[in-house]
């Protein structure tokens, strides 16, 4: 009999979360330790549904969002789930992970925490409800097969801000789809067929996002024969902003784009595949899918150095410059510096791409996770060839 492993997520599921780690931990779970992989969260749309089916994946609608819902969801099914995996540190994750455990002793129980720094701000230090929850995670810390952080900062903030976990947190990065499993992970080009196009890849103009910084940086970078293209949904607000600066500039409409939101993984890989850097300028950020898929494609990066992930992406600084988000005339003259002197150094991109290829593979990632949790993961399908560098 297969293992049931279940993702429990506390927010509405939506496309985008499909193809991040919300859908592609039970999805590889599926297929390479072999468990018949459930999705639970609220109220998702008929899309959503099709979209989970087609790859494979039981939708478990909660019905309401709450941790009463899910509570319950807990009850009715604990004893049927091998594997219980939840996000973040929270109160809902607490009650959720000892009721599971009280159900099923022999259950294994994943937290996978995404700790970022405003989560860290956010933590009570003292009185009554912080003592409950540090008695609640050291009982957590006891019984949790698995804790992870996406980040060696990430883990060392989490472990100093709750020590009831020190010593118990692992570190597993998310990952890039590299079996293609939702979609193919097509190779990267080489430099020769490359543009000199640089990108801003997410929820273009949402404050935490920061790109704000970016349009005060082209204001002042003379772009050349390049062109910056903002790739996601964009704010209203942003966009009369970026009007604005368009109007007073008029010799950049034609090199300052917008695609509006890209649903298709394989236009969006086309995008990558065309540009050569990448800036992400985020006031705090985990660990963002869209600065691994960016170097997986053998960007440059430009990346705020409040994004817990990126010295771990960038290794060390090697494939990145790491920049403080509210300095624009720091961003602008690290911009300036990468268009005067761009990547030529062909062996260098290949460097950058098999990094994020094979460092943050979700084959890698679940590899790990399967070992941790005592599934075995098939050997036939881990340690496969991501996507090579095409010449």
């Amino acid at each position: 009999m297969r293992p049931v492993w279940c993702t429990l997520f506390e927010y509405p599921i939506e496309l985008v979360h499909l193809d991040k780690d919300v859908g592609m931990l039970p999805l590889y779970a599926a297929r390479l330790l072999g468990c018949d992989a459930w999705l639970a969260g609220p109220t998702a749309t008929p899309e959503v549904g099709a979209a989970c089916t087609a790859r494979g994946l039981s939708l478990r609608p909660l019905g309401r969002r709450g941790l009463i819902a899910a509570a319950l969801f807990v009850v009715r099914h604990g004893r049927r789930i091998d594997v219980l995996h939840l996000f973040f540190i929270s109160r809902q994750m607490l009650v959720l992970g000892l009721l599971f455990k009280s159900l099923h002793r022999r259950g294994r129980l994943y937290v996978k925490s995404d700790w970022s720094v405003e989560r860290a701000a956010a933590v009570r230090t003292s009185g009554l409800r912080a003592s409950m929850r540090d008695l609640l995670l050291r009982r957590l810390a006891r019984v949790a097969t698995l804790v992870t952080a996406e980040s060696q900062s990430a883990r060392r903030s989490l472990e100093a801000t709750l020590p009831a976990l020190a010593g118990r947190v692992d570190v597993l990065p998310n990952g890039i789809d590299d079996l293609g499993l939702a979609a193919p992970l097509p190779d990267v080009w080489p430099l020769v067929r490359k543009e000199r196009l640089a990108v801003a890849l997410g929820r273009i103009g949402v404050p935490q996002k920061n790109h704000d910084v970016l349009l005060a940086a082209l204001a002042t970078v003379d772009l050349q024969s390049w062109r910056f293209v903002f790739i996601g949904p964009v704010a209203t607000d942003f966009r009369a902003r970026a009007e604005r600066l368009l109007a007073q500039r008029p010799d950049l409409a034609s090199k300052i784009l917008f695609t509006g939101a890209i649903g298709d993984r394989a236009a969006l890989y086309q995008w990558l595949n065309r540009a050569r850097l990448s800036c992400l300028p985020s006031l705090w950020e985990g660990f963002p899918l869209a600065l691994v898929e960016a170097l997986a494609f053998g960007h440059r990066l430009l990346v705020s150095d409040r994004v817990a992930g990126a010295d771990d992406v960038t290794d060390g600084g090697r494939f990145g410059v790491l920049l403080p988000p509210d300095a624009a005339s720091a961003w602008a003259a690290a911009l300036q510096r990468a268009i005067d002197d761009p990547w030529s150094d062909e062996a260098e991109m290949r460097a950058a791409a098999s990094h994020a290829r094979q460092r943050f593979a979700w084959s890698r990632q679940v590899d790990v996770i399967g070992t941790r949790l005592g599934l075995v993961p098939r050997r036939d399908v881990v340690g496969s060839a991501p996507g090579a560098v095409s010449t």
